[in-house]
Parts: structure tokens; C-alpha cells; sequence
């Protein structure tokens, strides 16, 4: 292979750089703040439908808004990562419905990505309880566990990184990119076995970026905000020269509540405003973070055979069903041997304790030989133990 095909499939954490890009799409930026608008406003008639009915069909009706609310989030940040997914890889951007449509549809790999979470959870869970219910055979336990210890600590810490600097990070930008559900756990999976430890390092490069790209936007707007909000208060409305913040945050909570009574004035005027501000902010924060994990996701993919990935995929889970039916073989089977260890030893005590209780019945044949002395030997006469003769027929009873 040439140096040149080399470099092309290494991981360049210069790219990342790139990331600061997602700061000058307004396209996406407005598909972002539109999708923050409209989940505020579906959930703030949520509120006010809860408010205003209070009965089992408002909490229906809000919790219907409230999940149109989450779709509308979820759809419009998905076709924010779709479109910077384009610029990404350099390609023509896509119209604004397209990216919408597309969005919604990457939702239900979304959920079957937590599912996927939660059921890799259990199976981790259920393993470990396999493997220590072997280790509590009686002598071999032991040894088992000096072994199985550590290696579910290693398998555990290993999931644990490529869950958290991986798979959430890189699972989205592998959806936006095109991939199928199955394809785009391929590409995960082919990623944490192959580059891991490149994916955590450009993850803290990203890190990096957007604390410098934050710090940068807070050195002037934070200061900007305190001075021109202390002057619009001040001007505005006196009254509330100490308490322009604390407005805000009531005109918040109240749109959240559904009152939308946002203290009346040019000063209520000027909270909406900066809150509209804020969002904007955020928006442009959040697209450096989706456009540096489609660059790390393009970078960290590349060179990946997908075939080769998926035939290694098919293989493992062929590995983890076949370790998964032999753990639980064994711990059927250690389950018996216990159960039989178990009746052994309640056989064992049941017959010790038949063999107390029949102990006593042993005694009965000297009481009769005892009560045998009290006849007599010759006509079976009733005689005392002080008697020296019977009484019946003279028999001498005593040497």
C-alpha cells in the first residue's frame, strides 16, 4: 500500500478544525431554531391545556403535545445533523424538506438504538449472574471466580468506553451519513474493536474546540447582556433595575406553565428578545458539536470495510449466543448439582434422625425382662421384688 492510501486511512485530528464551520450555516441554524420554537410553543399549550382542562382527557392531550413536542425536536436536530453531514463530506446541501423528511425517519433507529442499549445491558447483566452462580461450586468456585472477576471488570470497563465515546456519539452521525439501523452498528462496532483509542483522543480534540468556540461567543455576550440589560431596565422600568434576570426566568417558567403574561412593556419586550438570543446561541454550540461528530464519525470510518465488519458482526454474535447457551448450560447443571449436593444432605439428615428416633424403641425388651423378675418362674404368680418364696405355690424366688 502507498504512503499516500496510508494517510488517507489514517485519522487526522486536524480535521476537526472543521467543526467550527457548523458557526456559519444559517441553513441549519434556521432548521434548528424553528424545531426549539416550535417544541417551546407545543409545549407550552401542553401546559396550558393541562391547566385549563385538568381532567383525564387534558393529561392526554397534553401528553400527546408533549410527544409531538419531542418528535418535532428530535426530527429538526436529526435534519440539522443531516445537512452538516453534507457539508461534511462536501456535497451539495439538500432542501430544507428533504432534510425534515429525512430527520423523522431517522427517529425510530434512534429508539431502536436504545433499545439495543438496554438489551445489551441486561445481557451483560444476566452473563455476570451466570458466571457467579458458577462460583458458588463448592471447591471449584474458587478458582472460577480468581478468573471470572477481573474478566467481567475488563468486559464491563471495555463496553462502558465504547458506549459513552462511541456508540452515543458516533450512532447519529452514522444514521445522517445513510446508513441502515444493521449497517450503522456494523460501522460502530468495527470503529470501538479497530480505533478506539483514536475516537476517545479526537473526542477530547472536540472538547477542546467547542470550550474555545463557547468562550469565545460568552467573553462578549455575557458582559454585553449585563451591561445593556442593567441600561434597559434601568430605562424601561426602573422598578426592576435589580430583578431583570429574575424576570426572565419567570417569563420562562411561565410560557413553560402556559401564562404568557410576559410582565407587559417594552422591557417584557426586550427579555423575549434576548431569550430568542439565547436560543440562537445554543443552536450555533450545538451544530460545532454535530459538525465534530460527523467529522470524527467520516474520519474514524475511514478504511472500514463494512463487509468485512459485518461478517466479523455475524461471527461475534454467533460467539456471544453460543458463550450465552453454554453459561447457561452450566448453570443449569450447577443448579443440579446443588439441588442433588442439597437432597444428599437431607437424605443424611433424615436418616440420622430416623435413627435417633428409633433409638428409645430398643429399650422396651429389657422393661420386660425387668417385669418379667415381678412373676413367678413357676406359675406366673404375681410376686413383690422383696418376696423370697411364692405366695401361690412356694416356689423359691431368691437364692
Amino acid at each position: 500500500m502507498s504512503n499516500h492510501s496510508k494517510a488517507s486511512h489514517g485519522v487526522e485530528f486536524g480535521e476537526l478544525a472543521r467543526a467550527t464551520e457548523g458557526l456559519t450555516q444559517w441553513r441549519p441554524m434556521l432548521v434548528g431554531f424553528g424545531s426549539l420554537l416550535l417544541c417551546g410553543v407545543l409545549m407550552g399549550i401542553s401546559g396550558a391545556a393541562m391547566a385549563a382542562l385538568g381532567n383525564f382527557f387534558g393529561v392526554v392531550l397534553a401528553g400527546l403535545l408533549g410527544l409531538l413536542a419531542l418528535v418535532v425536536m428530535f426530527g429538526g436536530f436529526s435534519a440539522v445533523g443531516i445537512m452538516l453531514m453534507d457539508k461534511a463530506r462536501n456535497l451539495p446541501a439538500r432542501s430544507l424538506t428533504d432534510a425534515m423528511t429525512l430527520g423523522v425517519l431517522c427517529i425510530p433507529r434512534f429508539l431502536l438504538f436504545v433499545l439495543m442499549l438496554a438489551v445489551l445491558t441486561l445481557a451483560v447483566g444476566l452473563v455476570a449472574t451466570l458466571l457467579y452462580l458458577l462460583c458458588k461450586i463448592p471447591f471449584l468456585g474458587a478458582l472460577l471466580a480468581f478468573f471470572v472477576h477481573p474478566a467481567l471488570v475488563l468486559l464491563t470497563a471495555f463496553l462502558m468506553v465504547a458506549v459513552s465515546f462511541v456508540a452515543i456519539p458516533l450512532f447519529a452521525p452514522a444514521v445522517w451519513s445513510g446508513l441502515s439501523f444493521r449497517r450503522a452498528m456494523t460501522s460502530l462496532i468495527a470503529i470501538a474493536r479497530k480505533r478506539l483509542v483514536q475516537v476517545v483522543l479526537m473526542l477530547i480534540v472536540l472538547y477542546l474546540v467547542v470550550m474555545v468556540v463557547a468562550g469565545l461567543l460568552m467573553l462578549g455576550l455575557v458582559p454585553a447582556t449585563a451591561l445593556m440589560s442593567s441600561m434597559a431596565a434601568g430605562i424601561l422600568s426602573p422598578s426592576s433595575f435589580f430583578n431583570v434576570f429574575g424576570m426572565l426566568m419567570n417569563t420562562g417558567m411561565s410560557f413553560m406553565m402556559g401564562r404568557f403574561d410576559l410582565g407587559g412593556g417594552a422591557l417584557a419586550g426586550a427579555m423575549a428578545g434576548m431569550a430568542v438570543l439565547m436560543m440562537v446561541v445554543g443552536v450555533l454550540i450545538a451544530q460545532v458539536w454535530i459538525m465534530g461528530f460527523n467529522l470524527m464519525y467520516l474520519q474514524a470510518a475511514n478504511g472500514i470495510d463494512l463487509s468485512e465488519a459485518s461478517q466479523d458482526l455475524g461471527k461475534v454474535m454467533a460467539n456471544i449466543k453460543h458463550r450465552a447457551e453454554t453459561a447457561k448450560e452450566s448453570a443449569v447443571a450447577a443448579a443440579a448439582r446443588a439441588q442433588q449436593v442439597a437432597a444428599e444432605r437431607a437424605a443424611a439428615a433424615r436418616a440420622a434422625h430416623s435413627a435417633a428416633a428409633a433409638a428409645p424403641q430398643s429399650e422396651p425388651p429389657v422393661a420386660t425382662a425387668a417385669v418379667a423378675q415381678l412373676h413367678c418362674p413357676a406359675c406366673q404368680a404375681l410376686v413383690l421384688p422383696q418376696d423370697a418364696f411364692c405366695c401361690e405355690c412356694g416356689h423359691k424366688l431368691k437364692a
